[in-house]
């Protein structure tokens, strides 16, 4: 009988890259039987994966308020043999499992506590001085009851127990890359080319205030989904 993995998003839509195509697509080839409950339309089996849907709301009070319990629910009633969560909105769900003797991971994608400090809805500085040092004491003391953690970068794994910290960084898969037709482009001038989020924490404005310092001599290309979409109104 196939072990049973449920994986657990709040902030990623089902089809995300780490989340679906490297670690949900990876689990299911490799033989488990695996559930992703994130923000979908509908639900559906994808390449193996069964999809779980949630309500696409993105607004925060729904997000910390509603869609972690709903989690919650959903991935009790799958009864899993696994439960792998991504998200620290999704920490009190993870200590709930293990309070009910699941096996629970966190995939932790960020160094949430550093990233609080850059997060001006929060208030003042020293407000996020506060709630940074709350996040990294929660952080570690939720991580000693986590049967394991898997950190996106190797500074971000030096923040939990050695012993249960795996790193698995954001590279592409081989496979991924060879199936997407490339595209067809005259190169005018030297190129910079950037991939990932176009957020401000990302310091997407920078990158375009240094290439506009170049009056023109190089070209930028930009791979992702804008964080504000007045920012490429502005361009």
């Amino acid at each position: 009988m196939k072990k049973k993995v449920c994986v657990l998003t709040t902030g990623h839509e089902a089809l995300d890259v780490r989340v679906f195509h490297k670690e949900c697509k990876s689990l299911a080839e490799a033989g488990y039987e695996v559930y992703l409950i994130a923000s979908h339309p509908e639900r559906e089996v994808v390449e193996g994966v069964s999809i779980i849907p949630l309500n696409t709301r993105k607004d925060r009070a729904y997000r910390f308020l509603v869609k972690g319990w709903t989690v919650l629910w959903k991935a009790l009633k799958l009864r899993a043999d696994f439960y792998h969560f991504h998200d620290p909105d999704l920490i009190f769900a993870g200590l709930l499992l293990k309070l009910l003797g699941k096996t629970v991971i966190y995939d932790v994608h960020e160094d949430v506590p550093k990233d609080i400090l850059s997060k001006e809805w929060l208030g003042s500085i020293s407000a996020r001085k506060i709630v940074s040092a709350l996040a990294r004491s929660l952080f570690k003391l939720s991580a000693l009851f986590f049967d394991g953690i898997i950190a996106a970068t190797p500074s971000i794994s030096e923040n939990f127990p050695k012993h249960k910290t795996v790193t698995l960084r954001n590279v592409p898969k081989a496979l991924f890359i060879r199936g997407i037709k490339p595209e067809t482009w005259t190169k005018i001038r030297p190129s910079v080319i950037y991939a990932g989020g176009l957020t401000r924490i990302r310091g997407i404005k920078e990158i375009i205030e240094a290439i506009g310092k170049l009056e023109g001599l190089v070209e930028l290309w930009l791979l992702g989904w804008w964080g504000r979409p007045e920012w490429k109104a502005n361009l």
